[in-house]
């Protein structure tokens, strides 16, 4: 609950929240999904949102919480993890440009 409580202030301020850890640890892809459903219910009071994949940087999967209507309509669900996704190529490239230019690694 308190892991929870902060993530929900957290986000409540603007700042991300990764829920990711080091690769074998507990906190895998399934407890993932299910602290991120446990989220959404805590910040919207909703049990009806679901959460669907959505790929990550470096091969890996990433969630995201959406309506129901969204979950079951495949076009619906690809058009949000394209929205998701959309901006990662560009990240990259800022990345590179920064490190190239002065040496700094966002």
């Amino acid at each position: 609950m308190t892991a929870a409580r902060d993530t929900c202030a957290m986000l409540s301020e603007g700042h991300p929240a990764l829920l990711a850890g080091p690769e074998g640890e507990g906190f895998g892809p399934a407890l993932q999904r299910e602290y991120l459903s446990l989220l959404a219910v805590l910040m919207t009071g909703r049990t009806d949102l679901e959460v669907i994949a959505v790929p990550a940087p470096g091969g890996r999967r990433g969630w995201a919480v959406v309506e129901p209507s969204v979950a079951g309509d495949p076009e619906a669900a690809d058009a949000v993890r394209a929205r998701l996704t959309a901006g990662e190529a560009e990240r990259a490239y800022v990345s590179d440009l920064l490190y190239a230019i002065y040496g700094i690694d966002s």
